[in-house]
């Protein structure tokens, strides 16, 4: 099990690979700590899901409830010097707990500020452009871990031209998705 400093958990290491700024240009790797989860529901436009133990993703076909994950990172943990051009990758660590209908989900920049203990489907933040599309779920997925590469948004973090509010998981509207991802109050892979 590894420590919820490392988040590894729901999206767990956000990996980037620092390359110049060792004089060898030897590549070095730096985990980010997840500080804020949660999933919004539209059937509970009120409710919040900041302490839930899983993040559902799920719409249409799949499911007619529609539910995105949220998710944000402290970048602190990388090296001072660190520039954005130092990145040479960043992933996105998830881990599959359930799937009940295959599809795929969009990872998308998160636009405007939130908080785990507010968030809701009745006043979600703004949902910025895709940083990746149609990343596949499929029920043999459930149990292991998913990698997807998130460089680009870790880069504008670190330069600062993007706000760091965060990403969110949003069902592909063409193919759909119901799924669950442990968060980070998941005992199971935190």
């Amino acid at each position: 099990m590894m420590s919820r400093m490392f988040a590894v958990t729901t999206i767990a290491a956000l990996i980037a690979a620092l390359t110049s700024l060792l004089p060898v240009r030897q590549a070095t790797a730096a985990s980010s700590t997840l500080v804020a989860d949660s999933y919004t529901a539209s059937t509970a436009p009120t409710a919040n899901k900041g302490k839930a133990t899983t993040l559902n993703v799920s719409g249409p076909p799949d499911a007619t409830l529609v539910q995105n994950a949220y998710i944000r990172f402290d970048l602190s943990t990388l090296p001072a010097a660190a520039t954005a051009d130092d990145i040479a990758k960043a992933t996105l660590t998830i881990y599959v707990t359930k799937v009940t209908g295959s599809g795929s989900f969009d990872v998308k920049r998160v636009a405007s500020a939130w908080t785990e203990s507010t968030i809701n489907a009745g006043s979600p933040p703004t949902l910025g452009t895709a940083e990746q599309s149609a990343v596949p779920v499929a029920a043999t997925d459930a149990n292991q871990f998913k990698v997807v590469d998130v460089t680009a948004a870790v880069k504008a973090w670190r330069d600062g031209s993007l706000a760091n509010n965060g990403l969110a998981m949003v069902a592909n509207a063409v193919d759909g998705l119901n799924a669950r991802f442990d968060s980070k109050e998941s005992a199971k892979h935190s």
